[in-house]
Protein backbone atom coordinates (compact mmCIF):
# COMPACT_ATOMS: atom_id res chain seq x y z
CA UNK A 1 0.00 0.00 0.00
CA UNK A 2 1.47 3.61 -0.72
CA UNK A 3 0.37 5.82 1.61
CA UNK A 4 3.03 8.58 0.31
CA UNK A 5 -0.26 11.38 -0.13
CA UNK A 6 -1.80 10.88 3.22
CA UNK A 7 1.54 11.15 4.91
CA UNK A 8 2.57 14.25 3.22
CA UNK A 9 -0.93 15.19 4.16
CA UNK A 10 0.41 14.99 8.05
CA UNK A 11 2.52 17.75 7.93
CA UNK A 12 -0.02 20.17 6.88
CA UNK A 13 -3.26 18.60 9.10
CA UNK A 14 -0.39 18.91 12.47
CA UNK A 15 0.00 22.19 14.01
CA UNK A 16 3.76 21.74 14.79
CA UNK A 17 6.62 19.22 15.61
CA UNK A 18 4.77 17.93 18.68
CA UNK A 19 1.29 17.32 17.69
CA UNK A 20 3.05 15.26 14.27
CA UNK A 21 5.57 13.36 16.29
CA UNK A 22 2.53 12.38 18.85
CA UNK A 23 0.30 11.38 16.08
CA UNK A 24 3.19 9.10 14.31
CA UNK A 25 3.46 7.47 17.73
CA UNK A 26 0.02 7.07 18.20
CA UNK A 27 -0.37 5.62 14.33
CA UNK A 28 3.08 3.52 13.66
CA UNK A 29 1.52 2.12 10.79
CA UNK A 30 1.50 5.46 8.80
CA UNK A 31 5.48 4.44 8.72
CA UNK A 32 7.44 1.64 8.80
CA UNK A 33 8.30 0.60 11.97
CA UNK A 34 6.30 -0.99 15.03
CA UNK A 35 7.07 1.37 17.17
CA UNK A 36 8.67 5.41 17.18
CA UNK A 37 10.98 6.39 19.60
CA UNK A 38 10.85 10.42 19.30
CA UNK A 39 14.47 10.09 17.72
CA UNK A 40 12.87 7.57 15.26
CA UNK A 41 10.24 10.54 14.53
CA UNK A 42 12.17 12.93 14.19
CA UNK A 43 14.34 10.82 11.22
CA UNK A 44 11.17 10.28 9.78
CA UNK A 45 9.71 13.53 10.05
CA UNK A 46 12.71 14.54 8.01
CA UNK A 47 12.70 12.48 5.44
CA UNK A 48 8.89 13.11 4.95
CA UNK A 49 9.62 16.64 4.80
CA UNK A 50 12.01 16.36 1.56
CA UNK A 51 8.56 16.27 -0.20
CA UNK A 52 6.83 18.86 1.64
CA UNK A 53 9.13 21.13 3.06
CA UNK A 54 7.26 24.44 3.51
CA UNK A 55 4.19 22.49 6.11
CA UNK A 56 3.62 23.97 9.81
CA UNK A 57 5.19 20.55 10.90
CA UNK A 58 8.68 21.13 8.69
CA UNK A 59 8.52 25.05 9.39
CA UNK A 60 8.30 23.77 12.91
CA UNK A 61 11.01 21.74 12.73
CA UNK A 62 13.40 23.23 11.06
CA UNK A 63 13.33 26.64 13.27
CA UNK A 64 13.90 23.88 16.16
CA UNK A 65 16.96 22.39 14.02
CA UNK A 66 15.73 18.87 13.60
CA UNK A 67 16.09 19.05 9.90
CA UNK A 68 18.89 17.99 7.82
CA UNK A 69 18.69 20.36 5.02
CA UNK A 70 17.37 24.05 4.00
CA UNK A 71 13.81 24.40 3.45
CA UNK A 72 14.83 26.44 0.48
CA UNK A 73 17.15 24.36 -0.69
CA UNK A 74 16.91 23.95 -4.84
CA UNK A 75 17.34 19.76 -4.76
CA UNK A 76 14.51 19.37 -2.45
CA UNK A 77 12.32 20.98 -5.81
CA UNK A 78 14.17 18.64 -8.19
CA UNK A 79 13.65 15.19 -6.00
CA UNK A 80 10.23 16.07 -5.94
CA UNK A 81 10.13 16.29 -9.78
Amino acid sequence: MNNDAELIATLSACDDVEGWVAAVKDHPGAGSLIEYTTDDAHYFMGLTCTRDPHTPVCEDAASLGLLDFDLDDPRLQELNE
